[in-house]
């Protein structure tokens, strides 16, 4: 396995932005002071740059951008420009060189980029020693120095930039906001010339540069975020060289607090979980403690966490947990055995099988859940939640194997974690919810009654001492188990708690649209189940009721949409069927069509569908004698037959 450093190591790129904003500052945004005079000389040329320039920040008009360099190239090759006010030929000579930069980073010309680098230094001739416009035209020239070292490879332009930088640095008064971005330009710098030249000395600027940018930013600015996080990187790779532990306890301190600066939007989180991680597993590496080994898997698990399945960072998120993950294995036999420390290789192992289907590491879980219960005391919180979670993880191993002996054994799991749990524990709802579901499955596979009888019992608990953020789901899952017990058995009482109980989940869950359509569905189909039963149309009216609030309630890609719109055209046509009120069959004529229009169209369900719809619509047809429902009617007739021609001959 390499190093998790190696895995890790994040480069501080040469020329990267710093940020959108201090890049529009550093790249091509440092205009100096406007002149005080304009000779008339000049006038038409200088107004007409400026007017180019405006148009060209407004749109990003590249002919607008060259105008103004043009425009400039003018004014600047007349042999009166010698002679005019200093402010003036230093505006102009900073104005052309900013416009080529940013002619260059849109069209990669070379020769841009050095034009403009000679333009700066132009400009700084002109400036009066101690002026504040120095610093302006700094910032500009380490800029394009920068672009030429990292074009041409050329060290020259690399301390050329750091010197530009370091002067400007000096010029600028405190809180500036210049001075954070040119720190972490120069700290970027520093580490570059380090990495190429190996010298001590570059490295420990770049610590002191990263530090000073982010001392200088605001708490919750994303160059704050930038200079704490490059700095335990520097700091990191100095303990790799040195060895000295304290440079890697300093680098662990930079990067929690880099991850504790909250900048909406910013991709850092990703990196700098992975590069703490990657960072705590070196000092586990290097004192042994499993204290340390703990500290590395749980931000592993987190840099997995927190990385966005589309990043580019992903898949090096999963292979170094993965990596770590292995190493911990073989790692445990040498550390004194440790209850928790095992759960969390479990839960980060099963996490990374549902992330990449590595078996191997489901198995690996179940182990180390094992191994951890063995270790605890009975009647310990620790003891129930790992048993709960070998539970989980032994389920996870039947849906891929389908033995039913994995399945026992995660019932048997489960139910040791709820027996164990103690009575006011906040813990054990949630330990009898997945008891439940593993026997509800138990009773689907086998068709064990005692199984369904169980689950029911379970939830009845669980809901009893669920806490109001799972309340709602829990009565779900056990109104639905009341409802198919009822169904198998034919107790009434089973039908009138469900009803009960979806009733309350609705209640419950106001503030959850999709899953309180689901409470709701499920109510209205327990109303028509009592409907079918005891045929008081007071029960088709609730079914009715119940069914247009789910769909009013439901998402607009919610998975129940299809069955939610064949539940209220059935009750629909159901309820005309004795009303023969008209708008009933209006309605369900157009919950129909909706059905037809979701189903694919060479779906057996669309057939089915495309009938229905005949049926109602030839049944408004005899009550309104619209011609055009009949045809409607004849027309979805015929869809449906071919439809099952075209069925039979495939």
């Amino acid at each position: 396995m390499k190093k998790s450093s190696d895995a890790n190591d994040e480069k501080p790129p040469s020329v990267e932005p710093i940020s959108l904003k201090s890049f529009q500052l550093l790249l091509g945004g440092l205009m100096t002071t406007e002149p005080s005079e304009i000779s008339p000389t000049f006038e038409y040329l200088y107004d007409e740059s400026k007017e180019a320039v405006r148009f060209y920040l407004r749109g990003g008009n590249r002919v607008a951008l060259d105008e103004a360099i043009e425009f400039r190239r003018y004014i600047r090759e007349d042999a009166r420009f010698g002679d005019a006010p200093a402010d003036f030929r230093l505006y102009i000579l900073n104005g052309a060189g900013v416009g080529l930069l940013q002619r260059y980073w849109a069209a990669r010309d070379p020769g841009d980029l050095s034009q403009a680098a000679e333009h700066f230094h132009e400009a700084l001739a002109v400036i009066p020693d101690g002026s504040p416009e120095r610093a302006v035209v700094l910032c500009n020239l380490g800029t394009a120095s920068l672009e030429l070292f990292t074009r041409t490879n050329d060290a020259a332009q690399l301390d050329a930039a750091l010197d530009a930088y370091r002067e400007a640095s000096d010029l600028l008064p405190a809180g500036s906001p210049l001075l954070s971005p040119i720190m972490l330009r120069l700290g970027d710098s520093l580490f570059d010339r380090f990495r190429r030249a190996g010298d001590a000395t570059d490295l420990e600027g770049a610590v002191e540069y990263y530090g000073r940018a982010a001392e200088a930013s605001g708490d919750e600015s994303h160059e704050r975020k930038l200079g704490l996080s490059w700095k335990g990187m520097a700091l990191r790779t100095r303990f790799e060289k040195a060895g000295d532990p304290d440079d890697l306890d300093r680098a662990i301190e930079s990067l929690r607090a880099a991850l504790d600066v909250k900048v909406a939007g910013s991709p850092r989180d990703e990196t700098d979980s992975l590069n703490l991680a990657a960072s705590l597993y070196m000092r586990f590496e290097r004192t042994g403690e499993a204290g340390h080994l703990a500290e590395s898997v749980r931000a592993f698990l987190q840099a997995v966490e927190v990385t966005r399945p589309d990043s580019p960072h992903f898949g090096r998120a999963l292979h170094s947990l993965n990596a770590v993950l292995v190493r911990s294995v073989e790692t445990l036999k040498g550390v004194p055995e440790d209850a928790a420390l095992l759960q969390l290789i479990g839960v980060a192992s099963t996490r990374l099988y549902f992330h990449t289907g590595l078996f191997q590491q489901l198995q690996n879980g179940v182990a180390c859940y094992r191994k951890a219960v063995e270790l605890s005391p009975p009647g310990s919180p620790l003891r129930a939640q790992i048993l709960d979670d070998l539970g989980d993880a032994l389920r996870s191993v039947y849906d891929r194997s389908q033995d039913s002996a994995d399945l026992d054994a995660a019932v048997e799991s489960f139910s040791q974690a709820a027996s164990e749990a103690a009575a006011d524990s906040p813990e054990r709802a949630a330990y009898l919810n997945h008891l439940a579901l593993a026997l509800d499955i138990r009773h689907r596979v086998g068709g064990d009654a005692g199984d369904l009888d169980r689950a029911v019992a379970a939830w009845r608990e669980a809901v009893r001492t669920a806490p109001p953020e799972v309340e709602g789901e829990y009565l779900i899952n056990f109104g639905s188990s009341l409802h198919r017990r009822h169904v198998r058995a034919e107790n009434r009482d089973d039908l009138e708690d469900a009803i009960v109980t979806f009733r309350r989940a609705a209640e419950v869950l106001h503030d959850a649209p999709a899953a309180r359509s689901t409470a709701l569905y499920n109510l209205g189909n327990s109303f028509l189940l009592r409907y079918k039963l005891a045929s008081a149309p007071s029960d088709l009216d609730e079914s009715l009721k119940s069914h247009h609030a789910a769909r009013e309630s439901a998402p607009k890609e919610s998975p129940l949409l299809l069955r939610l719109l064949t539940a209220l055209a059935d009750g629909h046509s159901m309820r005309y069927s004795l009303t023969r009120e008209e708008a009933d069959a209006r309605d369900s004529a157009g919950f129909y069509r909706e059905v037809v229009a979701l189903l694919p169209d060479q779906s057996p369900e669309r057939a089915e569908a495309l009938d229905r719809l005949a049926q109602t619509l030839l049944e408004q047809y005899s009550f309104s004698g619209v011609f055009a429902e009949l045809q409607q009617s004849l027309d979805s007739h015929r869809q449906a037959t071919e439809l099952r021609r075209a069925s039979a001959a495939t």
